[in-house]
């Protein structure tokens, strides 16, 4: 038997990851990724179990998501980029926009997008992701 649709907790139970902080398939944490890839050793038991497909929609979710709150910045000299943890209007102008892109969706689609959920996470589950994504060209609308 194969199982292909597992998600993360399962995978660390079979696989024997110590956390959900750590990757099932190199056992690395979460702060080491930005290392290099040569340093990655890929346990190729762990791939037979597949990759699950709800968590990376999620992710990608919220990749877009993030990438529209900072759209504006593109226009930004670099340095500028860099330094807009420190400088409040940027802060102000990113905060200001994921809340029209919230409103948006909400107002359009009936999605609520990643807002703080107590006790649970986000509203950013798989059953929002898979509607963001099955209404792609609406979706990419109200990104703009």
């Amino acid at each position: 038997m194969k199982l292909t649709m597992i998600d993360g907790k399962v995978s660390n139970a079979i696989t024997g990851t110590a956390s959900n902080w750590h990757c099932s398939i190199c056992g690395k944490k979460k702060s080491q990724f930005s290392t290099s890839s040569k340093e990655r050793t890929v346990n190729e038991e762990v791939l037979k179990f597949g990759i699950s497909p709800l968590h990376a929609r999620i992710r990608f979710l919220e990749y877009f998501l993030h990438l529209a709150y900072d759209l504006k910045y593109r226009s930004l000299p670099d340095n500028a980029k860099r330094s807009a943890c420190k400088n409040k209007e940027l802060i102000e102008m990113r905060a200001s926009e994921k809340q029209r892109i919230q409103k948006d969706f909400k107002q359009q689609t009936g999605l609520n997008i990643d807002q703080p959920l107590v006790g649970y996470g986000s509203t950013n589950d798989g059953n929002t992701a898979r509607r963001f994504f099955k209404y792609y060209e609406e979706t990419s609308k109200l990104l703009e």
